[in-house]
């Protein structure tokens, strides 16, 4: 997950780390979320927080 206004830049990356200009290689996407459970992140103070 990433903001809009990160995905062309995150997309271009992807597509150039994985050769995905070149048949056979894959291919990369984006589909919009509505609605995400069991997102959860380590702190670095150790807590956890869970979306």
């Amino acid at each position: 997950m990433v903001s809009k206004i990160q995905t062309d830049d995150i997309l271009k990356a992807i597509r150039k780390a994985g050769e995905l200009d070149k048949p056979g290689m894959g291919i990369g996407f984006v589909i919009p979320l509505e609605k995400v459970v069991g997102m959860c992140h380590l702190m670095s103070d150790g807590s956890i927080v869970c979306e």
